[in-house]
């Protein structure tokens, strides 16, 4: 729960909402919800919007796998 927290106030930084609730009550005030983010997240990270449980796959990849592939990720764009 402690990394999910993490990521939520880095998505909020960016301007996601985080609570499901207040996207709903004013989308236009946000890039989206925490939901979008993640899903951002997991295709910058497998290049899939389906895989497996976000933390479980964290730990899998490692930090170093994880930070190349954000690397990549950002040269694409």
């Amino acid at each position: 729960e402690d990394w999910f927290n993490k990521v939520k106030d880095f998505a909020s930084s960016k301007g996601f909402a985080i609570n499901r609730k207040e996207y709903k009550e004013n989308p236009d005030k946000f890039l989206g919800n925490i939901a979008d983010f993640c899903s951002i997240i997991r295709v910058m990270l497998t290049t899939s919007n389906m895989s497996p449980n976000m933390y479980d796959l964290l730990k899998i990849y490692g930090k170093e796998r994880l930070i190349k592939r954000v690397e990549r990720f950002l040269e694409v764009l």
